[in-house]
Parts: structure tokens; sequence; C-alpha cells
């Protein structure tokens, strides 16, 4: 038994080459399985964040934009009933100032109510995620 681990040395011993590969390969093999891959953060460039970090940005951002496609297409809708309602002013029609009126405080109640829901809703989602993007660095 004795002769049979000297003999292991020896090999050991004669490979010096060998010995330093298998270490390398070891080394690349705790590094690509043990180390997470980082990259900069979309919102913060001084942080470096996971993939699931980069995730949660991501659909972080995605909501924002739509949030302010929705307000965009909100003020386009206005623009386009006051469009029409000049057209009809202005082909001599008759306009119900009343009713013109009661159009509009209807658009914005309606706006204004969907806005409040929509910044609600938007405000839990994004303490949610800061909440857990917090939790993640913390435990990183």
């Amino acid at each position: 038994m004795l002769n049979k681990i000297l003999a292991a040395f020896a090999a050991i011993k004669d490979r010096p080459t060998i010995i330093a590969a298998l270490i390398l390969c070891a080394g690349v093999t705790f590094y690509a399985y043990g180390c997470e891959s980082k990259t900069t953060s979309l919102i913060d460039s001084r942080r470096t964040i996971n993939r699931e970090q980069l995730t949660m940005e991501i659909d972080q951002l995605i909501r924002l934009t739509e949030n302010k496609v929705a307000d965009l297409d909100k003020q386009d809708a206005l623009k386009q009933f006051i469009f029409e309602q000049t057209i009809i002013v202005a082909q001599g029609g008759t306009v119900n100032p009343v009713g013109v009126l009661t159009s509009l405080m209807a658009l914005m109640g309606i706006g204004f109510g969907a806005d409040d829901i929509r910044v609600r809703k938007q405000r839990k989602k994004d303490l949610a995620n800061y909440t857990a993007l917090k939790d993640n660095e913390n435990n990183v």
C-alpha cells in the first residue's frame, strides 16, 4: 500500500505540467459554476446586477413606457375631440355648449379616475420590486 502511494507521488513529481493543468481546470470550473454573471444596471450605471435583477428592471421600464404611451393616447383623444367640435362650429353647425362641456368633463373624469387607479397599482408594484431588489442586494 505504501509503495503505491510513493509511486503516485513519484508520478506527480515527474509531471508538473499535468498537475498545473488540473489545478487550472479546477479553478476555471469553480469560477464558472460558483460566480454569478453580472452586468451594469440600466437604471443606475454605478451598480452591477444579475440576470434576475435585470429582468425586473426591464419589466419596470416596460411598464413606465406603457404608462407614457397611455398618457399620450389620452392627450391625442382630447385633441381629436376638440378638433371635431371645431370643425362642426366652422361648418356652421350648432354646438350645444352644455353638451360639449359635459363631454369634456366626462372625458377628464374617466381619465383622472383611470390614471389614479393605474398610479396606485404602479406604486404597489414599484414598491414590491424595489423591496425585492434591496433584499437581493443584501443577500449578495
